[in-house]
C-alpha cells in the first residue's frame, strides 16, 4: 500500500499541540505521539459522490456516441466517366479520333456520339464547338442532331 509520508516542523510543544489539532480537524488520526512527536495517520477514502460523478461523465458521451453511431448509414458513391467520353479519344490537334481500332479524320467521319448543334452547322469536340467538315453528310449531321436533341430531352 503506497503511503505519502510528509514532515512538518514546529518551534514548540505548544505548537505541536495546535498543530495534533488542525489534523485531527481534518480526519486525521493519532497513531504515535511522544514528547516531541506525533504521527498522524489518514486512510483514503471512497467517494462514491465523485465516483457516480466520473462515471457519468464518461460514460453517457460513450452512449451519445454509440446513438449516433447507431443511426448513421453506410455510405457508396459511384463515379463513372460518361460512355461517349471514355470511348472517344481525340488527337492532340483534335483532327482524329480513335474508335479502339482505327484513327478516323473528322472530314471524312464524326465519332458516332459527336453532338451536333440543333442547326447542324457545328460539332462538339470534347473541348470545343467546331465547324461541321464539308465532308460529313447531310443525313450523318441531322442524325446527330437528332440523337443529340433526343438525349438532351431524356436529360431533363
Amino acid at each position: 500500500m503506497a503511503v505519502t509520508a510528509t514532515q512538518v516542523q514546529v518551534p514548540d510543544r505548544s505548537a505541536l499541540d495546535g498543530a495534533i489539532t488542525s489534523y485531527i480537524a481534518q480526519g486525521f488520526t493519532v497513531q504515535n505521539r511522544g514528547e516531541d512527536f506525533v504521527v498522524l495517520f489518514k486512510k483514503k477514502e471512497f467517494s462514491v459522490l465523485w465516483a457516480v460523478v466520473g462515471f457519468v461523465l464518461c460514460v453517457l458521451p460513450l452512449l451519445v456516441y454509440l446513438i449516433v453511431y447507431a443511426t448513421q448509414k453506410d455510405q457508396l458513391v459511384e463515379i463513372r466517366v460518361a460512355a461517349s467520353q471514355s470511348q472517344i479519344h481525340w488527337s492532340a490537334d483534335r483532327e482524329q479520333w480513335w474508335d479502339g481500332e482505327a484513327w478516323h479524320h473528322v472530314s471524312q467521319q464524326l465519332p458516332p456520339d459527336a453532338q451536333v448543334s440543333p442547326d447542324g452547322a457545328h460539332f462538339w469536340d470534347g473541348a470545343s464547338w467546331r465547324t461541321m467538315p464539308a465532308g460529313a453528310p447531310a443525313a450523318e449531321a441531322d442524325a446527330l442532331s437528332e440523337s443529340t436533341s433526343a438525349d438532351s430531352t431524356e436529360e431533363r
